[in-house]
């Protein structure tokens, strides 16, 4: 789930904060924005990854993002 969404990604990806919060990446952006299977892999065995991702603005234009994911429990 989205817990971060600055005003940076408001611009970007043109989904104000109060509609990303909470959602998943591919509820806001579609399914493109999947974590790749080695990133799902770390996460899964260190409970975090980052890294490079591409995913969908809101008017379809594709962008190439730095992702940072944790586990929280």
């Amino acid at each position: 789930r989205i817990l971060y969404w600055n005003a940076a990604a408001e611009r970007v990806f043109g989904f104000p904060r109060e509609e990303a919060l909470g959602r998943v990446m591919d509820q806001l952006m579609g399914p493109g924005t999947r974590l790749p299977p080695d990133a799902v892999r770390q996460l899964q065995e260190r409970g975090r990854w980052s890294g490079d991702t591409e995913c969908r603005a809101r008017n379809g234009s594709t962008k190439v993002v730095e992702r940072r994911c944790e586990l929280q429990w």
